[in-house]
């Protein structure tokens, strides 16, 4: 809903309003709200009066942590899609995986932070992890090489989902043709199906070259 201030464009700082007011709740009250572009070149949602007052001068670029690349200034926290703010698919990536590891509270605590799993102390920073990880590219989401160590830069990558799926506690790994890899992994190189391969591993308890025997004898 656009909001009946006719009053001029605010220039304040480093920022330039290029957008009607409207009105946000925010905070359970009606609050005017502008689409405001920054210096640096990003386009971002401001409470109009705390522009107006001269309280906020630019989008938050200049409150970046000193020697690390000013790619947060450029929209890397926040975009503006069909005229309404929205979290950067980095930044969300990041604020769950420091939830996770360090807030009680999350439901995700118990398999993370409660087992010993931390985030390194320099990402602690989101500059920094975007500066280290890069933005997440389509289809692909933040995975630990090793499940049970840290999140840190050696021990992580962008993954596919089926990546994923071979890196977890719960995989059963095993030696076939000379490598070590998933049950999963050693089923579609084997050519039989997984769910009768796992079947014979988990409950019937057989070693997996006897397992591997009896899917291909029954196949």
């Amino acid at each position: 809903m656009v909001s009946r201030y006719s009053g001029p464009i605010v220039v304040n700082g480093t920022l330039t309003q290029v957008g009607e007011c409207f009105w946000e709740l925010r905070g359970g009250r009606k609050r005017r709200s502008a689409v405001f572009l920054c210096k640096c070149g990003t386009k971002t949602i401001i409470d109009h009066q705390s522009v107006m007052c001269g309280k906020t001068t630019t989008c938050g670029c200049s409150k970046l942590d000193p020697g690390i690349s000013n790619r947060l200034s450029h929209g890397a926290t926040s975009q503006i899609i069909n005229g309404a703010k929205r979290r950067t698919r980095a930044y969300t990536t990041w604020g769950k995986m420091t939830q996770r590891c360090n807030n009680p509270n999350n439901p995700k605590f118990p398999i993370y932070g409660e087992r010993g799993i931390k985030v390194c102390n320099q990402w602690k920073s989101f500059a920094v992890f975007l500066s280290d990880m890069g933005d997440p590219p389509a289809g692909m989401s933040l995975d630990r090489i090793d499940v049970n160590g840290d999140y840190e830069p050696s021990n992580c990558r962008w993954a596919t989902a089926k990546q994923q799926s071979n890196n977890t506690r719960s995989n059963v790994v095993v030696c076939f043709l000379g490598e070590s890899m998933t049950l999963k992994q050693a089923a579609e190189k084997a050519g039989v199906a997984y769910k009768r391969l796992w079947k014979y591993v988990r409950k019937h308890n057989l070693g997996f070259e006897s397992a591997l025997a009896r899917c291909k004898s029954n196949s």
